[in-house]
């Protein structure tokens, strides 16, 4: 399986599922980001750790370097929802979706967003 890792000139992050964090979730730092459906574990522990824990040929990464500040580190940082926050999560995903006739820009920060962040555009928006 081929992955991919980002570096800036201060960091690197390796691009992962959240699936395949699968028994080791809640060992990853708030150092990673996370967006979407991925995981982007920074280089020094977490990635390590999943590389160690999984098995993982670096030799399938493909790498992407910028010579500007990485866009992953405006990210939200990493976080293992319990079941009870996943689920608030998608509620609020559903309402805010529904709630105004959204653009392809806003939709896509809706599906990216943290729980943080859902519930502060909540307080904002009323919905």
């Amino acid at each position: 399986m081929k992955y991919n890792f980002y570096e800036d000139p201060g960091h690197g992050w390796l691009k992962v599922h959240k699936k395949e964090l699968t028994g080791i979730e809640d060992k990853i730092s708030a150092w990673s980001y996370m967006r979407g459906e991925y995981v982007y574990l920074e280089e020094d522990c977490d990635a390590t750790l999943f590389i160690d824990m999984k098995n993982i040929d670096t030799s399938n990464f493909v790498h992407h370097h910028t010579d500007l500040s990485s866009k992953i580190r405006g990210y939200s940082s990493y976080k293992n929802y319990t079941e009870k926050e996943k689920s608030r999560i998608n509620e609020l995903k559903g309402l805010m979706e529904t709630c105004k006739h959204w653009g392809k820009k806003p939709l896509n920060r809706i599906k990216n967003a943290s729980l943080e962040d859902l519930e502060y555009w909540q307080s904002i928006y009323n919905f």
